[in-house]
């Protein structure tokens, strides 16, 4: 008996020392995402500057005037990008393995603060209890697939959707945005709408993911994870 008390509260510290490794990076990755976003855009704004400085020289006030647009709306959506990645942040720091009142509160917080309006579906009977760092992935997935429905895409409303069939959990995220030419997303290096980071982060939970896109008709990203023992 000593020795499975011993054994149990060696496996609580281990899966506690796990979940506080998959916190810290996953701040330090939001935080790089957040960096990376702002330099990018700042770059941009002091490039609008400039050329609305030379069009106000040259008395040339509606070409000013669409550049200062143009600026509205990069700062618009800076502040919605920063304003998700403090979503993010927070919950990281709170996640747990109620993976079903996680989406719930996430997607809450994210219709508070965007206008692509996101609808969880749920069957009334789901019940789903993972390890804190299956959820943290599969919650970034989720974010990740929303702020490409309003940054990309273009959607007015997003639907996710979580359901649980024969010990197999499906967690899909699609949209009504204008979609895109998978194939051309996947041969870019960078801007591929986070193809390769979701990817990633199923691969690192032992899930699969499939992403289904079409130019003009919306995407549709799922997620397919084998639950194993008491999670059924």
């Amino acid at each position: 008996m000593a020795d499975e008390i011993e054994q149990h509260t060696l496996e609580q510290e281990e899966r506690g020392k796990v979940r506080q490794k998959a916190i810290v990076e996953e701040r330090e990755r939001i935080a790089r995402e957040l960096h990376d976003g702002l330099a990018q855009v700042l770059g941009y704004v002091g490039t609008k500057v400039m050329a609305v400085r030379l069009n106000l020289q040259k008395d040339n006030v509606g070409e000013a005037d669409r550049q200062l647009c143009q600026l509205e709306e990069a700062a618009r959506g800076v502040s919605l990008d920063v304003r998700e990645g403090i979503l993010g942040l927070k919950m990281a720091s709170q996640v747990d393995t109620d993976l079903v009142a996680a989406l719930k509160e996430y997607i809450r917080q994210y219709n508070n603060l965007s206008d692509v309006h996101a609808d969880l579906q749920l069957p009334s009977d789901v019940l789903v209890s993972l390890m804190p760092e299956e959820v943290l992935h599969l919650l970034r997935i989720v974010q990740e697939a929303l702020t490409n429905s309003r940054k990309h895409a273009h959607a007015s409303q997003a639907f996710v959707t979580l359901e649980k069939n024969n010990g197999t959990l499906f967690l899909e995220v699609r949209d009504n945005g204008t979609g895109f030419n998978l194939q051309s997303a996947l041969e870019k290096r960078n801007g591929n709408f986070g193809i390769t980071t979701m990817r990633e982060r199923a691969e690192e939970i032992g899930a699969s993911i499939d992403i289904r896109a079409q130019p003009g008709e919306g995407t549709s990203i799922i997620v397919e994870f084998n639950l194993e023992g008491e999670r059924n």
